[in-house]
């Protein structure tokens, strides 16, 4: 189901809520039936038991909404109710057998709730919810990432032991959580646990107080049954702070990891009581930066119409990749020799300049269009930067989990952030240096870099990145500088930081595109500017993705069979596109077969009414966690299958195949790169 197989598509991948954790996405077919096996929760409940107690021993799962609607496939388009209908036999089942191992309570997690959409399922939640309550388990129904809106007053009232509720939301989010204010308004039923999540289970930030100020607010509204947890699972924090020995101490005292979460919640439920105004509890909010940015700094010199000739031309299907290639065990332990002293820096930048001149060669070898170096010196898309950015400090052992064994180290920031010196020019120019193919600058958009850091709470997650994004703006200027006419800025994260309340959209929309509109416009009408999105749901910011003004979108695609192009093409999306033809996080070494079929489906939704020479042919996404033994052929076979899908639909000749050996005729004539002609005459450019 993770990787697939041969003729096996993988189950598809996303963001959770608006978090940076994957999950797979559960496929429902027609006619579903559930057919579950719980062995193996069943035997790590009874470990659990075995080791802390049968009292201590409570089985977390997520709830039937939740997994429901998350699910796609022919059988999720039935209406809730129906689907509801199938499921709840199995999960009555799996409280049943929890019953008979005597657990004190189950919690499920239905973090679903707080979405604007759960308000129009209260008919069918309170339904699910009577059917489960009637096995007899005591059921603490777990909500979180944000209050639950308009849907309170009749979550609260399900028939269950305890309902959790999120006092906090998202770190530095300028719209202040509901909770507080909803139970003032409607109250909290009597004889009911409040699960008070008033510890910060999504910030690294120690607390300081708004724990308790929230606690004797309670108490003041009168709420007493209470038990005290985090905001949200601590899954989304660094373990322990105690073993990072590299921060100031100063700096780690005022930090507080999973572990030390789990003291502030004792510290803090014996503390209850503790008298705070109100007033304490406004002070808490993050604050707003003023910025002085010109209007026209958000706005690229000339628009895509008059701009898209002079950039790099290209024939039908051009092929490029998303950027990472493979980071083999030499890779990784050339940079461990740095980190540890056993090298010089020159010793290490002639190192990783011999992996980015293979990873040139390899592309020029198979014949593809626009290159890349590769990332040899990167770790993470986020920890590069990050480590070069002034306000932004990592930790050497706070590691997150991404997705399956994937985990990444999030860094901190700790003051206001600026540009400090170049960051990706000396890999560029080393690069170009190499071919006469263009190459891609490799950046990651201010929003993605916000999205998956830990950041500041004294100020908005909106003055953050504008801060972030003035610091790129002048790394694209850098690039350019240095002779980079194609620059990728990423923004994989822009959907994942979408507020779970559709009301908040518009502002966090406005202030992400914004964003990135400002780190990239300042590059000249010839330079191309690309950004790349994936594993995230994006039909439903069509808009907010247009008005991004980016030259070319490449897009996560394989795993979600073109729903995103087919997006596009209904919204009438007019700029260049590169959905990926293959899914990297497969070891399956798709056929050319496979991917000519892929680059027919685009071309068969309508997409940009046939300008092939703007529908891009490349990967899902980065290539660092594949060995070579796969990207080679996988990329092989996508420059074959473009070339062949080049010579059947654009009546041009396929390219050599780079089978044959050698890299004769695989250089391109300047002109191929230079700035195109045709089009019609522009207005922002008189003399044409």
């Amino acid at each position: 189901m993770a990787r697939g197989a041969e003729g096996c598509v993988a189950l598809d991948m996303s963001k959770f809520f608006d978090t940076n954790y994957h999950y797979l996405v559960p496929e429902l077919e027609d006619g579903w039936v559930a057919r579950p096996n719980f062995t193996h929760v069943l035997d790590r409940v009874a470990r659990c038991q075995a080791t802390i107690g049968k009292e201590a021993s409570v089985p977390i799962i997520i709830g039937p909404v939740t997994f429901l609607c998350l699910a796609r496939g022919p059988g999720a388009s039935a209406p809730l109710a129906e689907r509801l209908q199938r499921v709840l036999p199995a999960y009555r089942a799996l409280l049943g057998q929890l019953k008979a191992m005597q657990v004190p309570e189950v919690q499920v997690h239905e973090p679903y709730l707080v979405t604007s959409q759960a308000h129009g399922l209260r008919a069918d939640v309170e339904g699910a919810y009577a059917a489960l309550a009637a096995e007899g388990v005591p059921i603490h129904l777990a909500t979180y990432y944000d209050d639950l809106g308009a849907a309170y007053p009749w979550v609260v009232a399900l028939p269950v032991a305890a309902v959790g509720l999120d006092f906090l939301g998202v770190p530095g989010a300028a719209e202040a959580n509901c909770t507080l204010e909803l139970i003032k308004t409607h109250g909290f039923p009597a004889g009911k646990r409040m699960g008070a999540g008033v510890v910060d289970g999504r910030s690294v930030w120690a607390d300081t107080g708004l724990a308790g100020a929230l606690l004797s607010e309670l108490r003041t509204l009168g709420v007493s049954n209470l038990c005290i947890q985090p905001s949200a699972p601590l899954q989304h924090l660094p373990l322990d702070v105690t073993m990072e020995l590299e921060l100031p101490e100063s700096l780690r005292a005022r930090l507080g990891f999973a572990v030390q979460k789990l003291g502030e919640l004792v510290r803090v439920a014996a503390a209850a009581g503790t008298a705070t105004t109100l007033s304490d509890l406004a002070s808490y909010r993050p604050k707003e930066l003023p910025f002085e940015i010109e209007a026209d700094k958000y706005v690229r010199s000339e628009p895509f119409n008059c701009r898209r000739d002079k950039q790099i031309a290209m024939p039908a299907f051009p092929t490029t990749s998303i950027g990472s290639f493979p980071q083999t065990a030499d890779v990784r332990r050339l940079r461990l020799q740095y980190k540890q002293g056993r090298i010089s820096r020159a010793e290490y930048d002639r190192g990783i300049a011999s992996h980015t001149g293979f990873v040139i060669g390899i592309q020029e070898s198979l014949g593809m269009d626009v290159l890349v170096h590769g990332e040899s010196e990167r770790t993470d898309m986020v920890e590069y930067f990050g480590q070069a950015l002034e306000g932004m400090l990592f930790t050497q052992h706070g590691w997150v989990q991404s997705y399956g064994s994937r985990y990444v180290r999030p860094p901190l920031i700790v003051g206001d952030i600026a540009f400090t010196h170049p960051m990706t020019v000396d890999e560029f120019k080393v690069a170009q240096a190499l071919t006469r193919r263009p190459v891609k600058g490799m950046l990651t958009g201010p929003v993605t870099i916000l999205n998956w850091s830990f950041p500041r709470r004294d100020i908005t997650r909106r003055a953050q990145a504008l801060q972030l994004a003035l610091a790129l703006r002048q790394e694209v200027a850098a690039l350019e500088a240095a002779g980079c006419r194609v620059v990728q800025v990423d923004e994989p994260a822009l959907r994942e930081g979408l507020p779970l309340k559709s009301s908040r959209w518009a502002a966090y929309l406005g202030w992400a595109v914004d964003a990135f509109r400002l780190s990239t416009a300042v590059a000249a009408p010839a330079t191309q500017v690309v950004t790349h999105l994936c594993y995230s749901d994006f039909q439903d910011i069509m808009a907010a993705i247009d008005n991004m003004d980016a030259d070319v979108l490449t897009i996560e695609n394989s795993r979600s069979g073109d729903d995103m192009v087919r997006a596009l093409a209904a919204s009438r999306y007019g700029r260049d596109i590169g959905p990926g033809v293959y899914d990297v996080h497969s070891p399956v070494v798709p056929s050319v077969e496979f991917m000519k079929a892929k680059i027919r489906s685009f071309v068969a939704t309508g997409i940009l009414d046939g300008r092939l020479d703007r529908i891009w042919v490349n990967p899902d996404c980065g290539l660092k966690t594949r060995g070579w033994e796969e990207t080679i052929p996988a990329l092989r076979n996508m420059v074959q299958a473009a070339a062949e899908m080049r010579a059947e639909l654009a009546g041009g000749a396929p390219a050599p195949s780079p089978a044959s050996g050698g890299v004769e005729g695989a250089f391109p004539t300047t002109s191929q790169y230079g700035g195109g002609g045709g089009g019609g005459a522009c207005p922002c450019c008189p003399l044409r």
